[in-house]
């Protein structure tokens, strides 16, 4: 059907700037343009005759003048397609010209332009052929970047490598997402100076907790002072030299420290002075021998100790005790020595190098997370030997090695070898095993995944299955559920920066109740990766997970005597209000005011993250939901305020969609606890979407949504591809996307089955050089 004879009643002026919003209504399967119904263009023939009679006529009417393929001035050559056909060869120049048509920023503003309804048809038309066509070229892998370890991931990391719960990322500034939202995205990751900086101290607070010092407990003599600098009152001294005592320091702890001499002085009030600066004065020794004993506390360095005598006193000194007042050494941290040393505590080798050399051997090989190459163990044996050489502790020359290792690019960044070819070449087998355990548990490979990449076995799919389900198996799979999901849902921030606990609300909505509804959202994806379950559980589970004390803020205190305080358990729903995404209090919390339920934002929030259509925000003119209650001068209800708000003409379009799928969660309070009355009436919990559904309540919403399921799998798809990826997605993925989809379809949607496509696709084994364009691909 030719686009010009779609039949329209009426376009209302104000509509105009909604261009997008048509857009995503259109995708919806119809819209109400004038109350009549308007079918897709993708119900009609896509192929050549619609492309030659309806979509490049108008495209050559409003685009050659700048981008005539003979004398192009942008150099976008998309008019040199003669036939359908020809777009798939600049699938990237296509994708543009239809976000530019919608977003209206193309033809240029003093150029003829295009009507409403042409851009919106000629911008369908695009995307389905650009979908339909995905896997019509060559395979396509893409290109990753090497990226620094994300903050759970290098606390992850720590703990594997060292046996240390070493939580130092707390201290390192929050991971910013950027790609598909998440935070493992290389594109983010960089390493400014300052980071490096952070990181310089965490690696020395990881090498002192998990290898222990010799305890400091040393007498310094005549031999060890060291000439200082006179002061006017009189200072320490030895044989008639002012001096200090020069104390390595290699544990920040408590140190006793005891002086020993002779008072020249009976008014002298001796002040100990560390590096110079006062720190503690001392009860005036009299004159005659003497003795004092103080407790500093000192940190790791060198420091100079000296004494100060004021009333023109003095103190010659015979020695200087200095005693580490630490006690016995914690199990975990004697466990951490040994695995790092391969010696108890306080033991050193007879062939320091040689030892020395073993042991970081093994250690640099499983930080940076591959076999060794030639020489690259020099540098770290080099600190080791430099350190030695200045009279440092074994243990102490290890540490300096290790931390070495632990600044070092190849751990702190996820290298790959730069690929040098065009086409998809597989990663290498310890690379695969990286990508695999970052993907599944946020941490580096464990001895079975290193010992299959040595033995290249990976590369087997049958292999690589069996490692998919051991590690989803394993307890640690609980990171990747918790990172994912509270990254994908925005449910991560709940209780703190989203939806936080105000203390006038405490008495019921607790730090505890709002890290209960985090975790609800955790376990019912956990879940269904544990039970292999169907992903479209997200829409629609009979069950979910609750503590006593959340069962108890959902109203559910009498339901469920089983129930533990801090323990999260599954339950079976004895109604069908809450199943699902749509009913969890963090998602419900999330999209809501302070004290104020949001029917926008709840809508926006499923259209955006369930159904991957992204929400404009409202154009600059657009009236405040604060305006309109003003206006009204009385108490309304959420429907009424947007219902007077919608009336707008510059509104009408996107509230449309959005408003229904919020209004159908309005029992729902602003914390997502449930009510049946409003300023004393019964909610209004109806809906009808533009493409005709009518629906009340959450219960017939999600069947709505289940309606809609494609449209979810895909976005569902495309979030975990991007997370396992760790880059932002690009037209030539679409292919990869297609097939995910089409193999949950064909496996009743299994959560593994998910996981396991992913796993085996061509962008997660493969990679390829950066040049190549996302022009399209093939799985």
């Amino acid at each position: 059907m030719p686009i010009q004879e779609l039949a329209i009643d009426s376009i209302e002026l104000g509509l105009i700037h909604q261009m997008w919003w048509r857009f995503q209504i259109l995708r919806a399967g119809c819209v109400l343009l004038g109350g009549i119904p308007l079918l897709l263009l993708a119900e009609q023939d896509q192929g050549e005759a619609a492309f030659a009679e309806e979509v490049l006529p108008v495209l050559v009417e409003y685009c050659f003048d700048c981008h005539d393929p003979e004398d192009s001035d942008g150099g976008i050559l998309f008019l040199d397609a003669q036939k359908a056909s020809d777009v798939h060869r600049h699938r990237a120049h296509w994708r543009s010209v239809g976000a530019q048509l919608l977003n209206r920023t193309m033809p240029p503003e003093r150029k003829p332009q295009p009507t409403d309804l042409q851009r919106i048809a000629i911008a369908r038309w695009i995307e389905d052929y650009l979908r339909r066509t995905a896997c019509d070229g060559e395979p396509y892998a893409g290109y990753v970047t090497a990226r620094r370890l994300n903050r759970l991931e290098y606390d992850n990391t720590i703990h594997d490598l060292t046996g240390i719960d070493f939580r130092f990322s707390e201290s390192l500034p929050a991971d910013s997402g950027s790609g598909e939202g998440f935070d493992n995205n290389g594109e983010s990751l960089f390493l400014p100076p300052m980071l490096m900086e952070r990181y310089l101290e965490g690696a020395q607070r990881v090498v002192d907790e998990a290898i222990v010092s010799p305890r400091v407990d040393r007498r310094f003599g005549p031999a060890d002072f060291v000439s200082s600098s006179p002061s006017p009152d009189g200072d320490m001294k030895h044989g008639g030299r002012d001096i200090s005592v020069l104390v390595p320091i290699y544990v920040e702890d408590t140190y006793s420290v005891q002086f020993q001499g002779t008072s020249i002085s009976p008014r002298g009030r001796p002040t100990v002075l560390v590096d110079g600066i006062e720190t503690q004065e001392l009860e005036s020794p009299g004159q005659g021998a003497f003795s004092a004993r103080v407790d500093l506390q000192l940190a790791r360095g060198v420091h100079a100790l000296s004494l100060k005598v004021r009333d023109q006193g003095s103190v010659t000194l015979d020695a200087v005790d200095v005693q580490q007042k630490r006690s016995n050494e914690s199990d975990l941290r004697a466990r951490a020595h040994r695995t790092l040393l391969g010696l108890e505590v306080g033991k050193i080798p007879v062939d320091l190098r040689g030892w020395a050399e073993r042991r970081l051997g093994r250690f640099v090989s499983r930080a940076f997370r591959r076999p060794l190459r030639t020489g690259e163990l020099e540098p770290f044996l080099m600190l080791f030997d430099r350190s030695i050489k200045r009279g440092d502790p074994f243990e102490e020359a290890m540490k300096l090695a290790f931390k070495g290792v632990l600044v070092s690019p190849d751990f702190l960044f996820r290298i790959e070898a730069e690929p040098h070819s065009a086409e998809p070449m597989p990663v290498s087998q310890h690379e695969l095993a990286v990508r695999l355990s970052y993907f599944l548990w946020a941490t580096m490979p464990d001895p079975e995944l290193r010992i299959l990449a040595d033995l290249g076995r990976l590369e087997d799919p049958a292999v690589l299955r069996e490692q998919v389900d051991r590690m989803l198996d394993d307890a640690r799979a609980y990171e990747f559920s918790e990172s994912f999901i509270g990254q994908w849902l925005g449910t991560k921030d709940v209780g703190g920066r989203v939806a936080p606990t105000h203390n006038e609300i405490q008495k019921f909505y607790t730090p505890e109740v709002a890290k209960d509804m985090r975790s609800e959202a955790v376990w019912l994806w956990h879940h269904m990766l544990r039970e292999n379950r169907s992903v479209l559980e997200f829409i629609d589970a009979k069950h979910t997970f609750l503590t006593k004390r959340l069962a108890k803020f959902y109203g559910y205190q009498n339901d469920y005597d089983f129930l533990e305080e801090d323990q999260m358990k599954k339950v079976v729903l004895r109604d069908s209000r809450r199943g699902g995404l749509l009913g969890l209090g963090a998602v419900l919390a999330m999209t809501s005011h302070f004290k104020e339920k949001s029917p926008v934002l709840r809508g926006a929030w499923v259209f955006d993250t369930l159904l991957g259509t992204p929400v404009p925000p409202p154009p600059a003119d657009v009236p405040s939901l604060d305006s309109v209650k003003k206006l009204a001068g009385k108490k309304l209800t959420p429907r009424e305020i947007i219902e007077q708000h919608r009336a707008a003409p510059s509104c009408r379009a996107c509230h449309n969609l959005i408003d229904p799928i919020g209004f159908a969660l309005n029992n729902f309070d602003y914390l997502g606890r449930w009510e049946e009355d409003e300023n004393g009436e019964p909610i209004d919990a109806r809906g009808q979407l533009p493409t005709g559904e009518t629906f009340r309540g959450p219960s017939e919403l999600k069947q709505v949504l289940l309606g809609k399921k494609e449209d979810f799998l895909r976005q569902l798809s495309r979030k975990l591809l991007g997370y396992a990826l760790g880059r932002g997605l690009d037209d030539a993925d679409e292919c990869t996307i297609v097939r995910l989809v089409q193999t949950l379809e064909d496996q009743e949607f299994r959560a593994r089955t998910l996981i396991h496509s992913i796993v085996q696709s061509t962008p997660f084994r493969c990679r390829q050089s950066l040049g190549v364009a996302g022009e399209g691909g093939s799985d």
